[in-house]
Formats: C-alpha cells, structure tokens, sequence
C-alpha cells in the first residue's frame, strides 16, 4: 500500500514540478530575481512528500483505540487483525466475565477480566462477548498496540 501512495505522490509531485517548470521556461531575468522562491517552492513539495509518504508509518506506532458494546449472549468480532498490531488489550471498569471463541479450538470458554487494562493476544478471528446470564450491557475500551500495558490474564 505504502508503495502505491509513494507512486501517486511522485506522480503528482512530478506533474506539479513540471507545470512550475513550464511557467518558468524562459523566463531568466526571474529566476535571476526569484530564485530562491522557486527553491522554497521545490522545499515545501519534497516536506508535504516525506509527510505523506511516512503518514503511514507513523499510524501504526499509534495504539488504536474502540469502545466496545459487549451484550449478552452476543458474540461479535474483536478485529485485531485490522489493525496491524502486536497486542491487543481491554479496559473495564470492574471486573467481568467475557466468553471468548477463538477459530479451532470449538467451544467458548469465559475468563474474569478484573477491573483496568488486561491483556488478551487472542488470534486472529476471535469472537467475543458476555455470557447470556449477564445482568447488563458492558462497555470495554479496546486497544490494539506495538506496546504491552496492563496485566496479562
């Protein structure tokens, strides 16, 4: 994906330039007088491309964060293969049983999150949710991240 954005980009770029450059064909006497307009010009293109080109880079240094419904009896996707992230972690705000079916392994099986962040590593694929004798809904900060915080369960 990175490569194809740096093509558009160089594409782009190179079509601006270009369109300066004609502009500026045969015109001496200002190049001679703003000269260094035109390099401040070309400077700022060559920033705005090594913005774009590491935005990308950069999203995934970021943790990636979603609040999450959990309800019972309800099994949804966790999405951590999305997100291109070590680690995926979860935040509640007292302590919760979730059921987890992870792909393979057949029946759910429920682990007590205790209040705070802990964190998960479950596979790709892996659904989660309340157990259908919950009494509520669950609100859960999910994170995806490079970095590992929290407890492990």
């Amino acid at each position: 994906m990175k490569e194809i954005i740096s093509g558009g980009i160089h594409g782009v770029v190179g079509g601006l330039t270009g369109n300066k450059v004609q502009q500026l064909a045969g015109a001496a006497p200002y190049l001679a007088t703003n000269g260094e307009d035109v390099h401040c010009d070309i400077r700022s293109m060559v920033q705005c491309l090594q913005y774009l080109c590491h935005k990308e880079e950069d999203k995934a240094q970021h943790p990636y964060y979603e609040t999450v419904l959990l309800q019972p009896g309800a099994m949804i996707p966790m999405h951590n293969e999305s997100h291109n992230r070590a680690y995926n972690m979860a935040l509640v705000s007292a302590s919760t049983v979730v059921n987890f079916k992870v792909e393979g392994l057949g029946q759910a099986f429920s682990l007590t999150l205790p209040a705070g962040w802990s964190v998960l590593n479950m596979p790709d694929g892996t659904l989660w949710g309340l157990p259908s004798n919950a009494s509520n809904n669950v609100a859960v900060k999910y994170c995806a991240s490079n970095s590992v915080f929290g407890n492990a369960i």
